[in-house]
């Protein structure tokens, strides 16, 4: 930690009063901005686009990728673009599907990417809904405050003994020449 006299006071960065070494902050930190005067939010907004740039923080919220639901008609998985908060991902209020079909659980999988839904009534065959997404978060906090709507079709493959499953028509991340940068397993 160090001490920093600004006028006739001392800031301590990175440790909380005290010597105590179990209060000591436990990272790094790249860069101390110090200014004599609040800042203005165009300023705010200036230094936020400064830091995100020069150290590509994360501002921006999940992403909806795709919603499929495959073998099981009560289940859906829908993946997203980054790590997700893992409390965020459970509400069940996150989630609205079409036809007046209720979301009852929501588990994050493993990859802390992929929410496995479970839905009161069974899914029809080759009949799109809708899942509205809202309110959830990511890892950094980044909360998608605008409704983000996907379809979700069910397809009674028989999932038993499927390994994998891969679709081209949808499921896929491109870059921007619309290269498959990698393929989202939709095997549930």
């Amino acid at each position: 930690w160090q001490r920093f006299r600004f006028g006739h006071k001392y800031t301590r960065i990175g440790a909380k009063t005290g010597n105590n070494p179990g209060e000591h902050f436990s990272g790094d930190i790249a860069e101390i901005l110090v200014y004599n005067r609040v800042l203005k939010n165009k300023d705010l907004i200036a230094v936020r686009d400064y830091l995100n740039n020069k150290y590509q923080i994360d501002v921006s919220p999940p992403q909806v990728i795709t919603a499929s639901a495959i073998g099981k008609p009560t289940k859906i998985l829908v993946s997203f673009d980054e790590v997700l908060h893992k409390k965020s991902a459970k509400q069940i209020e996150n989630f609205v599907l079409s036809d007046g079909l209720d979301v009852i659980d929501a588990k994050l999988r493993k990859d802390k990417k992929t929410i496995k839904l479970t839905i009161n009534s069974e899914l029809i065959e080759d009949h799109l809904y809708v899942l509205t997404v809202n309110n959830l978060s990511d890892q950094f906090g980044n909360v998608i405050t605008e409704p983000s709507s996907v379809t979700v079709d069910y397809i009674a493959i028989p999932a038993g003994k499927l390994v994998c499953w891969y679709r081209a028509d949808k499921s896929v991340s491109i870059d921007d020449n619309n290269f498959v940068l990698s393929w989202n397993d939709n095997s549930g």
